[in-house]
């Protein structure tokens, strides 16, 4: 199980330093490295947490994990004087405070609630950082109807999770 963990970690350092960055893109120097440092310390606690026998890929279930501790650096820098406060990169508020409030395994397990194109959206939209066009693309459908799929998904979300 250790070889397992060691694995899923080497092979996605890149990963985890490429969600770094688009949390968090306008961080340089010292800031740059705490953050990626966070990073990788969240994908040091997924390959520990995850479960390969769940219905959940360990890149979405890292991701998780990668944005929180990335989320809690940057309110950390912020608190501390270093002027990353003003960040926003949450996408939208309401998706992001479900996941600062629940377990990922209640959220993957309400994820996997939702029709097919609905967990796709979430999915690569939120966890992946996906524009919506290039969702609407993948899934051969006007963005006006991605954004209406995306509403649904998260009401059907909010409803399952209270």
């Amino acid at each position: 199980m250790e070889q397992l963990r060691e694995k899923l970690v080497l092979e996605n350092i890149g990963y985890a330093k490429a969600l770094a960055r688009r949390f968090c893109p306008e961080a340089k120097g010292a800031d740059r490295q705490d953050i990626e440092s966070a990073a990788l310390e969240g994908l040091t606690i997924a390959a520990v947490e995850f479960d390969p026998d769940r219905d959940v890929s360990f890149t979405t279930y890292a991701a998780w994990w990668i944005r929180k501790k990335v989320y809690m650096e940057i309110e950390f820098l912020s608190e501390n004087g270093k002027g990353l406060g003003e960040h926003q990169d949450y996408r939208e508020d309401v998706f992001n405070e479900l996941v600062r409030t629940i377990e990922v395994d209640k959220l993957n397990s309400a994820i996997r609630q939702l029709d097919d194109k609905e967990q796709y959206i979430i999915d690569h939209y939120y966890m992946y950082g996906l524009a919506m066009k290039g969702v609407a693309k993948d899934l051969g459908e006007p963005l006006a109807t991605v954004f209406w799929r995306k509403d649904v998904a998260l009401k059907k979300l909010r409803g399952i999770l209270k």
